[in-house]
């Protein structure tokens, strides 16, 4: 079993978190970047392919590897990201997303569907909506001010 960690050492851990989201419009993308760039300023290890231009193992193994290694998982919630993680988007389209969710799912499967990992994010209020169903029932964090950021962030580093 695992030894608990203190809260002084759960503030000198770097958790690791990966983030999932579609590309849906610029303003979109560069927001996924700040959240990702402040979480990295206040010592969170954040994975994002923004800041990957081209993996040797290529995309598939990369999300594989980035899924199975995080602490935990953000779930960025959007239509086009609803859509395609829960395979209602045409064929063809999102390809990327579409295989990130048969991975996510796959990992909240093998855990006994018991996993803190996948985290709902919102970041408007109107896309609560869009919640996949295997972490509808997790807490949710609407990222709309400092204090819901805080929330999210206290939550990352256990405390």
């Amino acid at each position: 079993m695992e030894k608990p960690i203190s809260k002084e050492n759960q503030l000198d851990r770097n958790p690791k978190v990966f983030i999932s989201y579609t590309q849906d419009n610029k303003e979109h993308i560069d927001k996924i970047l700040e959240i990702s760039n402040k979480l990295r300023s206040e010592g969170i290890d954040v994975v994002l392919d923004q800041y990957e231009q081209c993996p040797l193992q290529g995309w598939p193994m990369w999300m594989d590897q980035n899924i199975k290694d995080a602490d935990f998982v953000l779930m960025v919630c959007t239509e086009n990201y609803y859509k395609r993680i829960m395979d209602e988007e045409e064929e063809g389209k999102g390809l990327g997303l579409k295989w990130e969710g048969k991975l996510i799912y796959q990992h909240i499967y093998d855990s006994d569907s018991k996993s803190k990992k996948f985290i709902p994010l919102i970041l408007k209020n109107e896309d609560t909506e869009f919640i996949p169903i295997p972490i509808k029932g997790s807490t949710r964090y609407i990222i709309t001010d400092d204090e819901d950021y805080n929330k999210l962030y206290w939550f990352i580093r256990g405390i």
